[in-house]
């Protein structure tokens, strides 16, 4: 729709040829050409209407209207009707741009602007079919043309458009002369009542060439203003809200050090919003005189902000802010006004307050005239001084005790998170301490009462009353009595009720008070006897308390001083005369609950024998209604009470109880007096507010208002009450989610608690009646498939056995084994199928079915889209069929699947579905097709099953892969071998940001309601370090930040998004990719840009009933040994065990053996038992060698050097060398040469382009060096690590800077190494062995002049070995043998070994005294003089 404005004053008469053109490329779009000539005084309105030609193409059609003014001037319109949206284009009068329509629409097509948009859309409500709209420039940009449409999500709007509110200078396209303009004003009409949000999008053109596209805002029909959830925790708020809208909510919150940022959003008085204003007032009394302000405003639709001050109650404006105050943004949308400023905290200025001191906050809006604010049309404000800086208690927020239950007594209305009130005792031998705190009404805590009664029977008349009142702000308590509903003050000076301490924060009054036990007033009871607990807060009016804003009462008698149960009572709980839930439910009982872990509203349960069932109801009725009440069970086909049969249980005066059938039609219910078809009634009570009633009927009964059993119908279940012995309209009623087969397995049709133990093996049929397993049920149960090698779904146990489900993955597919007794003698025309359901139901599921036809097996996909009656086979895909098989009544079938799915009615695998199981027979109808009937048998898991997870005792089929980047373009911390990782992190950062990626495999089962998180802490423990985590609530992903100030307690930081890029879970392994910056300002968000120790830990986390997860305490968690740097290449493995304590087991004073020696890492050790004196690893790393090496010093490790270094000799000539040295607390890497026994240092340039990711430590007596040094190298004086070379280690002081000679001899391999292919090490230290082995006298398989690692180490034998990678230097082995101790010694000797001893010595103390024994009698005898010379080698034999 394009509107034109008014023509020239001067014209008397004005004639328009319109031109309406359409381009092909945008079918909404239109264009009017106005052409005037002046005639008379007459107005002509014409209108332009589109209708649709028969081939569906919308053209313009002209009508015409005269209309005659008083002043003769005339008001053109243009109206175009669009089906969807309106659209309206037009431009500001500009003598500088004469555009057709045609090169406006060509104009477009350049581009919109990329920056933000200086132009804003604003609405406001001009009545109920009508709306403003306005387009305004925020800067010194005008514009010259506009397009403007409307868009709703119904079609209710079709028939709107638009027109100039003032269409002076407003033009259609190719109209000439004007200006241009800052602000265009729009109606907005539509011809149905305005009931839903419209949103505007716009176009605004500056010039030909530079628009900006896509300026939208809503108008909301109906404004809403949701409560800051943070309000209380982060944020300071002033509010006045509902549980889903506010009236206002100013919020603060202190970002930095130099400024406090403020929110103010608050709902106006309609059709003032384009010129009002809101505003906070600083104050030291509560009133507005001499107060100071930060006000924002919106004029003309042009949004700003400043800082006043009030004298009296005249406000002024501060022209000279000298930069205190920022705004930030603001927005108008319907009557919510907000806006966005910053303020700056310290202030000299009389005038404007300093943040740093506590003031009574203001609130006010109101209007803007010509500019300046006028009169508020409202005003508050807080009830105390109010704190804007730093970390604040929440005044507003009540949080559950976690103390009730345990050492206090509680009566509260609590969520997970906050509370109406609580009200809470202890008691010590004298006297009962109570505490009371609740929420009271906004605005009134300064003046307000809170009291707690003791009442025979729930009423308040007869009460006992302990009060505590504030009475602006000045606390106290006192006892008293109530007669009827009036309350009266008790002075007798004997009782007395101490009041201990209180606060009126913001809504929240809180009181402590202490009473006496005993007491012999009638009025004031003694607490050594139970009570009913009232409850009730209201306002004062003089220092009186006024009648209760709200009150409520326990279920039942309270005992003060009862030993506490570890349960506290809520005021929506029935605490009296509790239903438990029922354990039989599900098993030996059909069960329809509405129950939680402890109490239940209802539970109806039926059981059956051959010829009735017996139905029994359980409900909780309205207090005091109980001898005049009902309850009812209904059968329907479909959920409504109309047309159903009902079976009915009835209390009329005097208590009798009785029972009838009845029926209803529409909602009327009527009985059947039939005397001859009537429930047996088999017992009933009513005790307190419980009705119990169990009934018995016919299965067989059958009429047209008594419905058989042998069908399924949904089951239904109401209460109400009787009048006059006729039971009137239900209070309460339900009904089952599913139809019920009321004579096969039991199933539970409502809520019933869960088990939450990890059980894939489920049963719900009749326990008590076990099935006899056939032949082929042991033969599938004879390996125990169920808890070594598959997953299965069952109800086999013991002896009983009626379907086995079991599953395994293959490759990229998933083969199920479907096993299952159908109905006697139907086995050759029957099926067996398995089905995928996100909440349990056959409904909208998705099938696989195996047919038998007469021995012929077929597959097929199916679907179930609305009810059970609906399953509809899938047409165009085929289910392969593996194998079969029927024996008598026992169908078996095998089908392979694909994992994964993209047909939406072929459930993808790789997400967790509730598994169901059902049978039936086969529909064969003469001249019809043959297929599947209703199914006979139904049944479904607990929970969700993860089809990827197999059992404990078999490794899941999917790996994480190591990465080959680690260290060389990106950071990672590990634990992989070569081929698989059980948990890998990488790492990349940029200038601001640092991208973690997380891969790890979780607990078994559990990757969907699994959390995985990474942390940062100063010392490598748990409490006090900053987390980001990872949360998954059965396939979505949270992110969040966290913190630990304790082992047990991760507080998530909720007011910072965490960013999750990218997620997936395959099987047991979850992957998140997480995104945060590398700086923060909060202190429990750590700075990346400073070292820190990693943690990696994983668990489960428990689903909100929202589905959100919440994390448990960690099953895994392991840190890193050292510090790591963020913003550095690095590569950190890790091979140390998990544990619960804040060490990692690999602890940075001692060198342990490293497990992944021979796997993934060539070694060096020089080990004993489970400690090392040095160790040398190294692991190929892309184009690098990563070597880890560690040394005892045994003197000061200040001012010391370690080194490995690579000969062709084994001698420390000409030998190259990577050196790591700590000098002063400095750390230096170097890479040099032994020019004979002088080291060398080579040029800096050298070290640093081929040292990479280095790092060096001191603890105690072990220096540990870190360093990747590149594989290849040209320079004749740092070896190539492509050849082998002999591997040397040394330490030495450094003096006066310049490292010095070795102080130790140097240790050397005793064979080259080769640095690229890992070969086998068998690190040093004894282990014990078997008790007994094999005698042999052939003991070694070493070749007679090489010592090798023995294979039997830690196996067979015990053995002490001195080994790199496949060669020793010597090795004792020892191994039980009979009485005897055989021991085996090789040694390898660099002298000659004439005339030459080895021996082995037990000491206590590992003292070297020899025992000269050892060559001497018995061994003598036992030395095999062939092996006793073979060049330098010398093996002893003995026993």
């Amino acid at each position: 729709m394009c509107v034109h404005g008014n023509m020239t004053p001067k014209v008397t008469k004005t004639e328009c040829v319109f031109t309406v053109t359409r381009r092909q490329t945008s079918p909404n779009r239109m264009c009017v050409q106005c052409n005037m000539k002046p005639k008379v005084t007459k107005q002509n309105v014409f209108t332009v209407k589109s209708h649709q030609t028969e081939h569906g193409n919308t053209t313009p059609k002209v009508t015409k209207q005269n209309v005659f003014t008083k002043k003769g001037r005339s008001e053109k319109m243009w109206y175009l009707l669009i089906t969807v949206i309106a659209l309206c284009h037009g431009f500001p009068y500009n003598e500088h741009h004469e555009f057709s329509c045609k090169e406006n629409i060509e104009h477009a097509e350049v581009g919109p602007q990329g920056s933000k948009s200086p132009y804003v859309l604003s609405t406001d409500k001009r009545n109920t079919h009508g709306l403003l709209v306005t387009i305004h420039s925020l800067s010194d940009l005008p514009f010259t043309w506009f397009t403007i449409k409307s868009s709703s999500k119904s079609n209710l709007h079709n028939h709107s458009y638009f027109t100039f509110v003032d269409d002076s200078g407003a033009q259609h396209q190719h109209c000439k002369g004007g200006t241009a303009e800052y602000k265009r004003t729009l109606r907005w009409t539509t011809q149905d009542e305005i009931k839903e949000d419209i949103i505007f999008t716009a176009s605004v053109w500056y010039n030909s060439t530079s628009y900006w596209s896509d300026i939208t805002t809503v108008f909301q029909a109906k404004a809403v203003l949701p409560p800051n959830p943070f309000c209380g925790r982060v944020l300071g708020c002033l509010s006045n809200c509902s549980a889903k809208d506010c009236d206002y909510i100013v919020s603060w919150l202190q970002q930095d050090n130099e400024t406090v940022t403020y929110k103010i959003q608050t709902k106006v008085t309609p059709g003032t919003i384009i010129n009002s204003y809101a505003a906070i007032g600083l104050s030291t009394n509560q009133s507005m005189p001499g107060s100071s302000v930060i006000m924002c405003l919106n004029t003309n639709g042009k949004m700003s902000a400043e800082l006043g001050y009030t004298t009296g109650h005249k406000y002024s404006k501060i022209s000279d802010t000298k930069g205190m105050l920022q705004y930030v943004s603001g927005e108008t949308n319907g009557n919510i006004f907000q806006c966005e400023i910053k303020r700056n905290i310290v202030s000299t200025d009389d005038m404007i307050f300093d943040l740093r001191k506590k003031w009574y906050l203001l609130f006010a809006h109101g209007n803007v005239s010509n500019g300046i604010p006028v009169h508020h049309d409202f005003r508050t404000a807080s009830n105390t001084t109010v704190e804007f800086l730093g970390p604040f208690e929440v005044r507003d927020f009540i949080k559950p005790d976690p103390w009730c239950g345990k050492t206090k007594g509680c009566f509260m209305n609590c969520t997970e998170t906050e509370c109406d009130y609580i009200i809470s005792w202890t008691h010590d031998s004298q006297t009962i301490t109570y505490e009371i705190q609740t929420r009271v009404k906004t605005g009134t805590s300064v003046n307000s009462w809170a009291a707690i009664g003791l009442s025979t029977d729930q009423e308040m008349d007869g009460s006992s009353i302990m009060m505590c009142m504030s009475d602006f702000g000045l606390m106290r308590t006192e006892l008293g009595f109530t007669t009827g509903h009036t309350y009266s003050k008790i002075d007798d000076l004997k009782y007395s009720l101490t009041f201990l301490n209180g606060s009126t924060d913001g809504n929240i009054f809180r009181c402590r008070m202490k009473r006496d036990i005993p007491s012999t007033d009638d009025k004031i009871f003694d607490l050594r006897d139970n009570w009913y607990l009232l409850f009730a807060h209201g306002t004062l009016s003089k220092g009186f308390p006024q009648h209760h804003e709200f009150k409520t009462t326990t279920m039942r008698p309270m005992n003060f001083l009862a030993p506490l149960s570890g349960k506290h009572l809520t005021s929506k709980q029935y605490d009296t005369d509790m239903i438990p839930p029922d354990p039989e439910c599900g098993k030996t009982k059909g069960c329809l609950t509405n129950c939680t872990n402890t109490d239940c509203q209802y539970i109806v349960s039926w059981t059956h024998d051959h010829q009735t069932v017996t139905f029994e109801i359980q409900t909780k009725v309205v207090p005091g209604t109980i001898m005049n009440s009902y309850a009812a069970i209904g059968l329907s086909s479909n959920q409504s009470m109309a047309g159903s049969s009902i079976m009915m249980c009835l209390v009329n005066n005097g208590g009798k109880m009785t029972a009838e059938y009845g029926y209803t039609t529409g909602h009327k219910y009527a009985k059947l007096d039939d005397i001859q078809h009537t429930p047996v009634l088999i017992n009933g009570s009513t005790g307190g507010n419980i009705f119990r009633c169990t009934i018995q009927r016919d299965i067989n009964l059958s009429t047209d208002k008594i419905f058989s059993l042998r069908n399924e119908w949904f089951l239904l279940f109401a209460q109400g009450n009787v009048t006059k012995g006729i039971p009137q309209h239900h209070t309460n009623r339900t009904a089952s989610n599913s139809m019920i087969d009321f004579l096969v397995n039991f199933k539970m049709a409502s809520y019933e608690p869960r088990n939450e133990e990890n059980v894939l093996f489920t049963s719900m049929n009749d326990e008590s009646n076990p099935v006899e397993p056939d032949q082929v049920f042991r033969e599938l149960m004879a390996d125990s498939v169920c808890s070594t090698s598959k997953n299965c779904f069952t109800n086999c146990k013991g002896t009983g056995c009626s379907y086995l489900v079991t599953w395994l993955p293959d490759g990229g597919d998933i083969v199920f084994n479907i096993t299952a007794k159908v109905e006697s003698g139907t086995g050759n025309l029957a099926w067996i199928g398995i089905g995928f359901s996100p909440d349990g139901k056959m409904v909208s599921s998705s099938f696989m079915m195996c047919l038998n036809i007469n021995g012929h097996f077929k597959g097929e996909y199916g679907t179930s889209p609305q009810q059970y009656a609906d399953y509809t086979p899938l047409k165009n895909i085929s289910l392969p069929i593996i194998e079969s098989s029927v024996e008598g009544d026992i169908l078996h079938c095998s089908v392979r699947r694909s994992i994964t799915s993209h047909n939406n009615k072929v459930f993808d695998l790789t997400k967790p579905w509730y598994l169901l199981i059902a049978h039936g027979p086969i529909l064969n109808r003469r001249g019809r097709e043959l297929k599947a009937d209703y199914h006979t048998f139904r049944n479904q898991s607990d929970k969700r099953v993860t089809f990827l997870t197999v059992q404990k005792n078999r490794k899941v089929p999917v790996k994480i892969n190591p990465d080959s980047e680690c260290g060389l373009s990106k950071s990672c911390f590990h634990d992989c071998n070569a081929t698989d990782c059980n948990y890998l992190v990488s790492w990349t950062s940029d200038l601001n940001d640092i991208t973690f990626n997380i891969t790890a495999r979780v607990t078994e089962g559990k990757a969907y309601e699994s959390w995985v998180a990474l942390g940062f802490s100063p010392d490598g423990a748990m409490p006090k370090s900053s987390f980001i985590m990872c949360k998954n609530g059965n396939g979505t992903f949270y992110g969040q930040y966290g913190y630990s100030s304790q082992y047990t307690e991760f507080i998530g930081i909720d007011n910072v998004t965490l960013q999750i890029s990218d997620s997936s879970v395959n099987g047991d392994i979850v992957q998140c990719t997480i995104k945060r910056p590398l700086l923060s300002d909060s202190d429990k968000i750590f700075n990346l840009t400073v070292e820190w120790h990693i943690l990696f830990a994983y668990g489960e986390v428990t689903l909100y009933p929202t589905g959100e997860p919440m994390a448990n305490f960690h099953d895994f968690k392991i840190g890193s040994t050292y510090l790591t740097d963020f913003q550095k290449i690095s590569n950190i493995p890790t091979t140390i065990a998990p544990s619960t304590d804040t060490t990692a087991a690999n602890s940075p004073d001692k060198i342990t053996p490293d497990p992944e020696c021979g796997k993934t890492k060539g070694c060096f050790p020089i080990c004993s038992g489970s400690s090392c004196s040095s160790l040398v690893t190294w692991q190929k790393n892309g184009d690098y060698i990563l070597f880890e090496i560690a040394q005892e010093i045994s003197l000061n490790t200040d001012n010391r050097w370690i080194a490995v270094g690579f000969s062709g000799n084994q001698q420390m000539a000409d030998t190259s060398v990577i050196m790591c040295q700590h000098k002063n607390g400095n750390v230096s890497f170097d890479l040099g040469y032994n020019n004979g026994y002088s080291f060398q240092s080579l040029a800096e340039n050298i070290s640093s382009k081929m040292i990479s990711n280095a790092s060096l430590t001191v603890s105690g007596k072990i220096m540990r060096c870190s360093l990747c040094r590149t594989m290849s190298s040209t320079d004749n004086k740092v070896f190539d690590l492509n050849n082998e070379w002999f591997i040397l280690m040394a330490n030495g002081p450094i003096n006066a800077g310049i490292p010095g000679h070795h102080e130790v001899d140097p240790i050397s391999t005793s064979s080259k190494e080769n640095f690229i292919n890992i070969t086998t090490v068998t690190t040093a230290g004894p282990t014990t062995s078997p008790e007994s082995t094999s005698p042999s006298t052939q003991v070694t398989t070493n070749s007679p002049d090489k010592i090798k690692p023995d294979p039997e180490c830690g196996k067979t034998k015990g053995c002490f070995p001195i080994c790199s990678g496949s060669s020793c230097s010597s090795l004792v082995t020892w191994q039980k043998n009979g009485d005897y101790i055989l021991f085996e010694i090789a040694e390898e000797i660099s002298l000659t070994t004439e005339n030459r001893w080895i021996a082995i010595g037990f000491s206590g103390d590992q003292g070297m005294v020899m025992c000269p024994s050892l060559l001497k009698g018995f061994l003598q005898d036992n030395f095999n003089l062939n092996d006793l010379k073979y060049g330098h080698k010398l093996h002893l034999q003995c026993r």
